[in-house]
């Protein structure tokens, strides 16, 4: 190995798995209890409760109690987490990735000037390109 080559982030591992991948989406879309994903996944529920251990041991997964009886926990993925690593990996790859990319940070968004250019094509001359151009248009504004 190179003296000044790294190790990929360690995030890259633990969700390049395809039972932590498939479980990080899933709770992208929403909280689930181990039995709901165990039910959706097909999996073993020992083998669940590893690959979940696993993402509560780095911090993408977080869990919490009912609040109706106290009994039942809900696993959840924290999407900061995700954030700041996904970030991070982006900087590890190469500088540039972090520079022009888009943000949003505290409600704004911060662009590379100038605004990236949008392509539409459409065939057929059905007109879908000229009615995605608009639909951009009109919920970006000027950002594209």
């Amino acid at each position: 190995m190179d003296a000044q080559a790294e190790l990929p982030p360690g995030i890259l591992k633990l969700v390049a798995h395809d039972i932590r991948w498939t479980v990080v989406q899933q709770l992208a879309r929403s909280d689930h209890r181990v039995q709901e994903l165990v039910e959706r996944l097909q999996l073993p529920q020992n083998l669940l409760s590893y690959h979940l251990k696993q993402l509560r041991q780095d911090g993408l997964v977080t869990e919490r109690r009912s609040s109706a009886d106290g009994r039942d926990i809900y696993y959840s993925l924290d999407l900061q987490k995700l954030r700041q690593h996904f970030l991070a990996t982006q900087a590890a790859i190469h500088p540039s990735l972090g520079v022009d990319v888009i943000a949003r940070e505290a409600g704004t968004w911060h662009l590379p000037s100038p605004p990236p250019r949008i392509l539409f094509l459409c065939t057929k001359n059905s007109a879908r390109s000229q009615i995605a151009e608009g639909l951009l248009r009109y919920l970006s504004g000027d950002m594209w």
